[in-house]
C-alpha cells in the first residue's frame, strides 16, 4: 500500500512538472494562447523521461544492487534514461502533434544538454537516497537504543522484584517457621519457583499469558499466607487467551501494585480481581482492587511507567492502557492485539 501511494505521488509530480514546463515556455515565447498545446507537448516529454528513469533504475536496482550504491553507477542510468526519454518524447510529439522539438542540426547539442540534465537529476536522487538511508539508519539506531533502555529497565525490575516482597516473605517465614512449618515450606517453594522463572526470562522478549498467570498465582499464594484473611483474590482467564504473548511482568507488576499500594495499606485488606478475556482479535486484561487506591491517577510510578513503555515498544500504538480510580480502589485495563503481526520486532 505504501509503495502504491509513493508511485501515485511520483506520477502526480511528473504531471505537475509537465504542466509547469508547458506554462513556462508558453509565457517566455509569448504564446499564451497556445498554452494547452504547450502543456500537452511538455507532458509527453516529462512522462517519457520520468518513466524511462523509473524503468532504468528498477532494472539497475534489480541486477546491479551493489554497484548502484556508487555515485558513478547511480548517475549512468539517469543519463541513459533521460537521453532515451527525450528521444522517445520527441518522436511521440512529432507523430502525435506534428511538433518538432529541435532542428536536426541541433540534435547532438540537445542530447548533450539532456545528458547533463540527467546527470544532475541522478545526483539529486542519489543525494536524496543517501539522506533517506541515513535517516532510516538513525531511526533504527534510536529504536535499538530505546529497546536497550527498556531491556535495562526490565533487567532492573527483575533484579529487584520486589525487595519489599522478598523481605516481607522472609519476615513471615521467620514468624511461621516454628508454629506453621507447612506454610513455610509452601512459601519457600513458591518463592523459589518465582525467582527461577524471573532468571529464566532474561533472554525472552515475550511470555505466554498462562506463564505470567502461573507466576502471579505463586506470588499471590505467598502474599495470602502472609496477610491471611486480609487478602482475597480471583483470576478469570479465558482459555482463548492462554497462548497470547505479552511483555513479561506486565500483569505481575500491576497485581503487585494492587497488593502493595492498595490492599496492604488498608487495615481490613481487600480483594484483587484479575480478568483476561478475548474480544474479537484483542486481548482485554483487567486488574481491579478495592484497596486504598491512588491519590493521583497517572503512570509515573516505575512499575506502571515500565509497563506502558514496554507495551508501546512491542505494539507501537496498537494497544490501550488505562488507569481508572474506583470507589474504593483502582482498576487498570490493558488491551493488546492477539495477532503477532502487530508486534514491533
Amino acid at each position: 500500500m505504501k509503495r502504491i501511494f509513493q508511485e501515485f505521488i511520483s506520477f502526480l509530480k511528473i504531471q505537475l512538472l509537465g504542466v509547469f514546463i508547458g506554462f513556462f515556455f508558453s509565457v517566455i515565447t509569448n504564446n499564451i494562447q497556445y498554452l494547452y498545446g504547450y502543456i500537452l507537448v511538455a507532458l509527453v516529454m516529462t512522462n517519457c523521461i520520468g518513466y524511462m528513469n523509473f524503468l532504468f533504475y528498477s532494472l539497475f536496482e534489480k541486477y546491479f544492487q551493489e554497484k548502484i550504491k556508487s555515485r558513478v553507477y547511480y548517475v549512468l542510468p539517469g543519463i541513459l534514461a533521460t537521453s532515451l526519454g527525450f528521444e522517445l518524447g520527441s518522436f511521440l510529439n512529432w507523430k502525435l502533434f506534428n511538433v518538432k522539438i529541435y532542428n536536426p542540426e541541433m540534435h547532438g547539442i540537445i542530447l548533450v544538454i539532456y545528458a547533463i540534465i540527467g546527470a544532475l537529476i541522478s545526483l539529486s536522487l542519489y543525494s536524496y537516497s543517501k539522506l533517506e538511508y541515513r535517516l532510516e539508519k538513525k531511526i533504527k539506531e534510536n529504536e535499538k537504543l530505546k529497546r536497550l533502555k527498556i531491556q535495562a529497565k526490565l533487567d532492573e525490575l527483575q533484579s529487584k522484584l520486589n525487595p519489599h516482597f522478598l523481605f516481607n516473605t522472609f519476615n513471615s517465614i521467620i514468624e511461621l517457621v516454628h508454629d506453621q512449618p507447612e506454610k513455610v515450606e509452601k512459601m519457600i517453594l513458591n518463592l523459589s519457583d518465582i525467582y527461577r522463572k524471573i532468571l529464566s526470562l532474561n533472554e525472552n522478549n515475550l511470555i505466554n499469558i498462562n506463564e505470567e498467570i502461573d507466576l502471579i498465582k505463586k506470588y499471590l499464594t505467598i502474599e495470602k499466607i502472609r496477610m491471611n484473611e486480609r487478602l482475597t483474590y480471583s483470576i478469570d482467564l479465558d482459555t482463548k487467551c492462554t497462548e497470547v504473548k505479552i511483555p513479561p511482568f506486565c500483569i505481575e507488576v500491576l497485581v503487585e501494585n494492587a497488593v502493595i499500594h492498595g490492599i496492604s495499606k488498608k487495615r481490613e485488606g481487600g480483594n484483587i480481581k484479575v480478568s483476561i478475556r478475548k474480544k474479537e482479535n484483542r486481548c482485554i486484561i483487567e486488574i481491579e482492587d478495592n484497596g486504598k487506591g491512588f491519590k493521583k491517577i497517572d503512570s509515573e510510578g516505575f512499575g506502571l511507567y515500565s509497563v506502558e513503555e514496554r507495551l508501546k515498544l512491542i505494539y507501537n500504538n496498537n494497544y490501550k492502557f488505562n488507569i481508572i480510580k474506583n470507589n474504593p480502589g483502582t482498576k487498570v485495563i490493558m488491551e493488546v492485539p492477539i495477532n503477532e503481526d502487530s508486534f514491533s520486532r
